[in-house]
C-alpha cells in the first residue's frame, strides 16, 4: 500500500513539474513579443557587426534587436527593407544562431 502511495505522489510530481516547464516556455515565448525593436546603439552596432562578420552571416546590410535581458538579443535582419531574418545572439559569448522557423513567422518586423 505505501509502494502504490509512493508512485502515486512520484507521478503527480512530474505531471507538475512537466506542467510548470511548459507555463514558463510558453511566458517566455509570449514575453519576446511583447518587447519592441530598437535600433542598436553604438557599442551592439559594434559588437554584434563583428559576431555577424566573425560567423560569415550575410544578408544583414541593416539590422534592428529586441533586448531580451542578460545579453540576449532577437536580430532581425534585412537587405532590403521588406525580407527579415532573425537570429537569436549572445554577442558576448560569441554565439548567433538563426531563431527557429515557428517563433520567427510569428515576429513582426521591426517596420
Amino acid at each position: 500500500m505505501k509502494r502504490a502511495y509512493l508512485w502515486l505522489f512520484v507521478i503527480m510530481a512530474i505531471l507538475y513539474l512537466i506542467g510548470t516547464v511548459t507555463k514558463n516556455a510558453s511566458s517566455a515565448d509570449e514575453n519576446i513579443f511583447d518587447k519592441p525593436w530598437k535600433s542598436p546603439n553604438n557599442d551592439e552596432l559594434l559588437t554584434i557587426g563583428k559576431l555577424l562578420v566573425s560567423k560569415r552571416i550575410t544578408g544583414c546590410g541593416e539590422y534592428h534587436l529586441k533586448e531580451l535581458g542578460d545579453d540576449q538579443y532577437i536580430i532581425a535582419c534585412t537587405k532590403d527593407g521588406t525580407h527579415w531574418i532573425y537570429y537569436v545572439s549572445q554577442p558576448n559569448r560569441k554565439e548567433i544562431s538563426f531563431l527557429k522557423n515557428e517563433i520567427g513567422e510569428r515576429l513582426n518586423p521591426p517596420y
